[in-house]
């Protein structure tokens, strides 16, 4: 009896945990700003609902309805290729 009781607890614990999971939705930032920004190292949000995503480039700062990009300066300084 206390085996049927747990097994349901925990398949129904199971089930929410699917029904859930499966309402997350992903935006491409890329889309919605008209914007191009490739090989993000970070994404994290402050406490006044700024989003920032950090990259090679610059930095991304993302409200509701706007953003901004903060480019970080490409400088070539002592640069050596070797084959």
């Amino acid at each position: 009896m206390m085996k049927t009781r747990l097994l349901i607890l925990v398949s129904f614990a199971i089930s929410t945990f699917f029904a859930y999971s499966q309402n997350v939705k992903f935006y491409s930032m890329n889309d919605m700003y008209g914007i191009s920004m490739r090989e993000t190292a970070s994404v994290c949000k402050d406490d006044n609902g700024f989003i920032w995503v950090s990259s090679k480039t610059g930095i991304l700062r993302i409200t509701g309805n706007d953003y901004r990009i903060y480019q970080l300066p490409y400088q070539t300084l002592n640069v050596l290729w070797v084959k």
